[in-house]
């Protein structure tokens, strides 16, 4: 559910971190949890965030949980591909491991990334007073942030029960030239009326023009 703030809140842009994760099953997993913020105290306080638009987090999860019954089917092909190729000598059944080992590394992987955001309950995206901060992962320190003045437009677009942001500028980096927000919502369709009219109030509000 989309809910605005009265209260100051810090989110910024951070570079990416370098170092090896510890937990080995979570780097295969991509399970991630957000760094414990060391900023020091007397550190400037940051855009105050007006409008959060979150995930809907039973979409996260049952996402998450079918891609985990999916992992577990692919190392189930790996191990009876192996199984069958030693009882019965036939290179034929090395095809269920060829199936089945990436299957599931990339079940295991799409599954990690919806966990990770349902369990530290990141949002798509928030409206602060000078711009807005995209969370493109689970740990708020990578989110991209973005000055209302650098996006030369926007469009918003409805599509079944998600809504379509669609961000210009010259910061964008694909070909199309437009940054895509997608605020996914099966099971908070209702929600999505009063977020779209939040949304365009708010660029309306800081003269972000709108694509036709």
């Amino acid at each position: 559910m989309a809910k605005k703030k009265n209260t100051k809140r810090r989110a910024e842009s951070a570079p990416r971190s370098s170092a090896p994760m510890d937990d080995p099953l979570g780097e295969f997993a991509g399970i991630t949890m957000p760094e414990k913020d060391e900023r020091p105290d007397d550190e400037a306080p940051r855009d105050e965030v007006v409008l959060e638009v979150e995930e809907d987090r039973a979409r996260l999860l049952l996402q998450g949980v079918l891609y985990l019954l999916l992992a577990f089917f692919g190392l189930f092909l790996v191990a009876g591909g192996i199984g069958a190729t030693q009882i019965s000598q036939n290179m034929a059944y090395m095809i269920l491991l060829l199936i089945g080992l990436p299957l599931a590394w990339f079940a295991s992987k799409a599954m990690g990334r919806r966990l990770s955001k349902f369990f530290s309950r990141t949002n798509v995206i928030d409206f602060c007073r000078h711009g807005v901060v995209i969370y493109e992962g689970s740990d708020p320190k990578k989110a991209l942030s973005v000055s209302y003045k650098d996006i030369k437009n926007y469009k918003v677009v409805r599509h079944g029960k998600s809504l379509r942001l669609l961000l210009g500028g010259a910061w964008v980096t694909h070909p199309s030239g437009l940054y895509f927000v997608d605020i996914n919502r099966p099971f908070m369709e209702s929600t999505l009326d009063s977020v779209e009219a939040d949304v365009r109030r708010i660029m309306r509000e800081n003269r972000v023009n709108e694509r036709k």
